[in-house]
């Protein structure tokens, strides 16, 4: 990502729908020309003010403008104040930003099946691969050493970075970007354990992504063993992810680094999991559910809402359970201690 532009104060709070506040003092003259955090931020940026931790620094920032929930008469900055400041934040650097090519059109050095088709609006990198029957829709991106497989399907808009494979059938819907070095569609890990020997079990289905999805560097996501493995509209998967065959992602889900879900586990909308947390084979787990990070869940879950441990339970009894575990040594020390008066009592 890189600058491109120039903007006003005004334009950029009627761009992200903020209302503009100038404190006694200050001025609206002047361009900015990005984002910047309230740390390092100089006088021709624009900052944000996400947690009192950082509320120190906003009397000594350089930046010219400051996007924040509330208005305040006590610091000297122009505002822009919205209710949203994550949301305000991420549209104010979309607009200062795009992403960075440095080639246009189709290598002559990318190699493409005779019976693939191709958008004409498109850019392939030197030393991709797109295989028969392959359909790569207008305005994708394909960097270098993109493996596309026999009938892959990539809608419009969507970015493959560098080493992305796309193993033969999957289908990604529109808008979607796959950092490197992720793999999508390998083969489940489905056996039949004999004792003397694991018997491999074919795995013939394949993985539907969503639109508006994104996924990590060197995330996987298996293929279905008969049937698919999904990845609903508006996901985000963060790197280092493994999603197992058959899974079902619901819409609008963020799973954290090395989070794993084991196959054929069916998970509503709205669902995120922290850093290393897990779901288990077959497991239902209801829409608008946050698993904490390495919490473990083991079966079905009924209700919605805050989960943490290994196995998950509800969040309050976790910190209830947390509290007494700390209190544990000094608990027992104490039970030794009535067990030695109560033994000098028989005496």
């Amino acid at each position: 990502m890189r600058p491109i532009l120039v903007m006003n104060i005004q334009d950029i709070a009627k761009s992200i729908d903020a209302e503009i506040f100038v404190p006694s003092g200050c001025s609206l003259q002047g361009e900015i020309s990005g984002v910047a955090d309230i740390r390092e931020a100089e006088e021709d940026k624009l900052t944000f003010f996400i947690g009192y931790k950082y509320k120190k620094y906003l009397n000594t920032t350089k930046a010219k403008a400051v996007i924040i929930d509330e208005k305040r008469e006590d610091i000297s900055i122009v505002q822009l104040v919205h209710k949203n400041v994550q949301l305000a934040m991420a549209e104010a650097t979309r607009l200062f930003f795009r992403p960075r090519y440095s080639f246009h059109g189709v290598s002559e050095h990318a190699h493409i099946h005779p019976k693939a088709c191709v958008s004409k609006d498109v850019t392939i990198y030197p030393h991709c691969f797109i295989d028969e029957g392959a359909e790569i829709s207008s305005n994708c991106i394909l960097y270098p050493h993109t493996y596309i497989g026999r009938n892959v399907k990539v809608g419009k808009n969507t970015i493959l970075n560098p080493h992305v494979v796309l193993m033969e059938g999957v289908e990604v819907g529109a808008r979607v970007v796959i950092h490197s070095g992720a793999v999508i569609g390998s083969d489940g890990f489905g056996f039949v354990p004999l004792g003397t020997k694991n018997i491999k079990i074919p795995q013939n289905g394949s993985v539907k992504i969503g639109d508006d999805v994104e996924i990590g560097a060197l995330t996987t996501v298996d293929c279905g063993t008969l049937n698919d493995t999904y990845i609903r509209s508006g996901s985000k998967l963060d790197s280092h992810v493994h999603v197992g065959h058959n899974v079902d992602l619901g819409e609008n889900s963020m799973l954290c680094g090395q989070v794993g879900i084991a196959g054929s586990a069916k998970i509503g909308k709205n669902f995120i999991a922290g850093g290393q947390a897990a779901v288990g084979p077959g497991v239902e787990v209801p829409s608008s559910t946050m698993l904490g990070a390495k919490a473990g869940i083991t079966k079905d879950i009924c209700q919605p809402g805050e989960y943490h441990g290994m196995p998950a339970m509800r969040a309050n009894d976790w910190r209830r359970q947390t509290v007494a575990l700390k209190k544990l040594s000094s608990m027992v020390k104490e039970i030794n201690k009535l067990k030695l008066e109560i033994e000098g009592l028989k005496r």
